[in-house]
């Protein structure tokens, strides 16, 4: 099997919501007004009910109610709506998939988001971009989980879904692994190359700097957010520190391993907000 057999198989493949590819598409378009951006979103009414319920949240304080995608833009700016779009967007495009899959899926996800867009200025990186790369990242594990369900679990046994020899471990039981999957329905769902290209991360080339960057981005904070989860002494959580990324990202391992800070400080509360359950 190969990955264009995994996706024709998964004959409930997701079918990204118009106004999520949308979003994506305008990351090319820097310019785009506050305005344009609601009504892309209006377009959707279940994705701009999830909006409006999550700004109408107590997290945003917001001093009445929000009854507009509009509303909602202008309180919470063009990056903070476009982030929790996607991110409502991705989650009901699996909403198959059983929570205790998707959850913590969905946390590491977030985490690398997070972490991504807070290291992204020390390798003179667009953070916004990178927080959105980092959700999409690991989409093809969804999608191989739809497909291969059995030999999914059995793979866990040997790696854990994000563990840095993941990659390696599909690779060699299934001769293709969730990087290759992504960037394949990143493809069938028209994103911009750049994305396509940074999601199948082992298959960018050198000759791509910007993929290059935004790929090892995702990879250290993705590694950081894996290995925070791990029970592992900080003694050996620094052994681990990958100095060959953080080197040429610019981030000193006294800013991650075992010195990282609280998950908390970075997430607040957005995992319950936008987790599976709530979405």
């Amino acid at each position: 099997m190969n990955t264009d057999q995994l996706l024709d198989r998964v004959r409930t493949l997701p079918v990204i919501p118009r106004v999520l590819q949308e979003l994506l598409i305008s990351f090319s378009n820097p310019d785009i007004s506050t305005r344009g951006l609601a009504q892309l979103i209006s377009g959707d009414p279940a994705l701009c009910a999830q909006l409006l319920r999550l700004a109408n949240s107590a997290r945003y304080h917001s001093p009445q109610a929000v009854n507009s995608a509009h509303q909602a833009v202008q309180l919470l700016g063009l990056t903070n709506v476009r982030s929790l779009v996607i991110s409502i967007g991705l989650i009901s495009c699996f909403a198959k998939l059983p929570e205790h899959l998707l959850s913590p899926f969905w946390q590491h996800s977030l985490r690398t988001a997070v972490l991504a867009r807070h290291w992204a200025a020390l390798a003179q990186i667009d953070g916004e971009l990178a927080y959105t790369l980092s959700l999409l990242h690991g989409v093809g594990q969804l999608v191989m989980r739809l497909g291969l369900p059995e030999p999914m679990l059995a793979l866990d046994a040997q790696a854990a879904p994000f563990a840095p020899q993941r990659l390696a471990v599909e690779r060699a039981a299934l001769s293709f692994n969730y990087a290759e999957v992504g960037a394949e329905l990143a493809r069938r769902w028209q994103f911009p190359e750049l994305f396509v290209q940074v999601i199948g991360a082992a298959e960018t080339r050198q000759d791509k700097p910007q993929a290059c960057a935004l790929a090892d981005l995702i990879a250290l904070a993705s590694w950081q957010a894996w290995v925070t989860q791990e029970p592992l002494s900080p003694e050996q959580i620094d052994a681990l520190w990958p100095t060959h990324l953080a080197d040429k990202l610019g981030v000193s391992s006294q800013l991650g391993g075992s010195h990282f800070a609280d998950w908390n400080e970075l997430c607040g509360d957005l995992p319950e907000l936008l987790s599976p359950s709530c979405v």
